[in-house]
């Protein structure tokens, strides 16, 4: 007589055969995402000096405007960026469009005392990581369905999450302690399976939240959804109607450095300012207050000012957002692990680790029950 087709036995299905159907997507965008974890950190070891300013005691910093200029007298082409931090051992980074395919330009990181242009963004490092990433988000297919593949398989990745969770709840009471430990001097099939099915249940909420958050890049629908579901939109900047200056004829813009006193009043506290210039006449400047720490918040405070003026269009400033805009602002800091800064790094990292292991050791386990 033949055993009973139990409910179980349906998750243990539906958990085995998703798992091989999407096991080679999993283990590369896995992978791909444990080397992008500390990809900003990998950078600035391999070539250090381009991140440091280098001061004496008292010394003051130059005006950002100045540093500007410079750059952009011996680099030609509009401004796309400044990042100034407020530690006073880091380079200021300057962005110019020198190609108009360019979106983001080339950075050059520039020691704000001396002035001196320290390097650019233009590295192999740079190069590899953004290879990386491609190979993340679309497998190196962006115009040939690599995104979709992408987000078919994390949607995969969620079910073999919840399926796995109920395989991993012992039938009995005193099941327990062997699902939350690993026997290390057990022989090669049982370690295995501990591999798999107990590091899975301690990555397990740190994968979803990268999961879902995730799944936000990928389908439309899904990000709608969440924007319902939550109250408020995600991508919502992206969307809205942008917000202009007033052209004033003859009028030059405004300087930089009122604009960082502003946003110093208005945002006090540690962080990085992110300043976006504006492409044309009628745009505006953004300024982002980053705050900034191992264990801090990676909470951004947005103004957007007329760029002749100096007025503040708007002030968005984190702490003043509903709960709803506030978790939508976090999807991508949730999705790549700065959400808590270096802290939270080193535990997504180590839960890629596992996530990227889990393919494997799964396979294992299903070669050994055919034999």
């Amino acid at each position: 007589m033949s055993k009973r087709y139990t409910f179980r036995k349906f998750i243990n299905d539906v958990h085995l055969w998703l798992g091989l159907a999407s096991g080679l997507v999993l283990f590369v965008v896995c992978l791909s995402g444990t080397i992008y974890t500390f990809s900003d950190e990998i950078q600035e070891l391999l070539d250090p000096s381009k991140y440091k300013a280098l001061h004496v005691a008292e010394q003051e910093r130059m005006p950002v405007d100045t540093l500007i200029e410079r750059v952009r007298t011996q680099h030609k082409g509009p401004l796309v960026y400044a990042t100034i931090p407020d530690d006073p051992d880091r380079a200021y980074v300057i962005s110019v469009r020198q190609r108009p395919a360019d979106k983001w330009g080339t950075a050059y990181y520039v020691d704000p005392y001396s002035g001196q242009l320290q390097g650019n963004g233009d590295t192999r490092s740079a190069a590899f990581f953004l290879w990386v990433m491609n190979l993340h988000r679309w497998l190196l297919m962006r115009e040939s369905g690599g995104m979709l593949i992408v987000g078919v398989a994390t949607l995969i990745f969620v079910i073999l999450s919840f399926t796995g969770l109920i395989l991993w709840i012992p039938k009995k009471f005193k099941g327990w302690k062997r699902g939350l430990t690993i026997k290390f001097r057990s022989n090669g099939k049982r370690l295995n399976h501990d591999l798999h099915n107990t590091l899975g249940f301690y990555a397990m909420p740190l994968l979803l939240i990268m999961a879902l958050t995730g799944l936000c890049w990928s389908f439309e629908w899904y990000s709608k959804g969440v924007s319902q579901l939550i109250g408020a939109e995600v991508w919502g900047e992206y969307y809205a109607k942008p917000l202009r200056s007033k052209p004033s004829k003859g009028r030059p813009t405004v300087s930089i450095n009122p604009l960082l006193s502003e946003v110093k009043d208005r945002s006090n506290h540690q962080g990085v300012t992110f300043i976006r210039f504006p492409k044309d006449s009628s745009g505006v400047l953004v300024a982002e207050k980053t705050h900034n720490g191992a264990f801090t918040l990676a909470a951004v405070d947005k103004f957007t000012v007329d760029q002749y003026t100096g007025q503040v269009i708007k002030a968005d400033r984190f702490k003043d957002r509903s709960a709803g805009e506030q978790l939508v602002s976090m999807v991508r800091p949730l999705h790549i692990g700065s959400v808590y800064g270096l802290a939270s790094k080193i535990l997504y990292f180590i839960a890629c680790l596992i996530a990227t292991s889990l393919p494997i050791t799964g396979c294992i386990i299903f070669l050994n029950k055919l034999r």
